[in-house]
């Protein structure tokens, strides 16, 4: 009887045994698949620095966009400050829009607020801005 117990339990320990080391192994590869996994950004296609937003200028386009045909995105507004596009926002009522908060880093009175277009240069209409908050 004594012989048969010490069986099973030599049975049971190499059982543990062979489970632990699968699980080792599993998880060795598994570390190993994981760190070899890093994500690869593609290049957007511009090679001047565009992408690099370091000195918190904001770059005049979108890396990687596309371009917008007729009235695709109505509610979309162009936030300008001196005549020049800053950011991009969306129109939540009539006098109501939404934007990044680096955007709100302006004085009201200098920024206006362009809708109604998709060209930049020309056509839309022009708002006034009152007051900017920073979400």
């Amino acid at each position: 009887m004594r012989k048969r117990n010490i069986r099973k339990i030599v049975r049971v320990i190499s059982d543990f045994s062979l489970k632990m080391k699968t699980a080792t192994i599993f998880l060795v590869l598994f570390v190993v698949g994981a760190s070899q996994a890093s994500p690869q950004l593609e290049p957007s296609g511009t090679d001047d620095g565009a992408a690099e937003n370091i000195t918190g200028i904001h770059e005049p386009y979108i890396i990687g966009g596309d371009v917008v045909i007729g009235r695709q995105f109505p509610g979309m507004i162009s936030l300008q400050v001196g005549g020049v596009h800053n950011c991009g926002g969306s129109i939540v009522n009539a006098n109501y829009s939404v934007t990044a908060a680096h955007c709100c880093q302006f004085d009201p009175k200098d920024v206006i607020v362009m809708s109604g277009s998709n060209n930049l240069e020309n056509g839309g209409i022009e708002h006034n801005v009152l007051e900017m908050h920073s979400h």
